[in-house]
């Protein structure tokens, strides 16, 4: 991923996790680590993206984060869409030149 330069990096505030979850959430975080999903950070970072926790239906913990500012800055690569019957001009699919 890219990141365009001219958007300066921003610390989002934590959000506040229920008492009741607390525990729950602290588990799944520990295991999301333990299966090397995320890593801990001990250190200052650039970018730091807000967590939100909630309990689904089966009673597990749901994780996200919420990378608002960070999506500002990603650049995205562009990809041309063919219509129906066209060929792109290049790539595996391009249309042969020789027939």
């Amino acid at each position: 991923m890219r990141l365009d330069e001219s958007v300066h990096p921003s610390v989002c505030a934590p959000r506040r996790i229920p008492v009741a979850m607390k525990d729950k959430v602290l588990q799944d975080l520990e295991r999301m680590a333990r299966l090397g999903i995320i890593s801990p950070v001990e250190e200052a970072t650039p970018w730091v993206s807000a967590m939100a926790a909630t309990v689904k239906k089966d009673g597990t913990v749901r994780i996200c984060i919420d990378p608002v500012h960070f999506n500002k800055a990603l650049l995205r690569p562009y990809h041309l869409l063919c219509r129906g019957g066209e060929r792109p001009a290049t790539g595996p699919y391009a249309a042969d030149e020789t027939v």
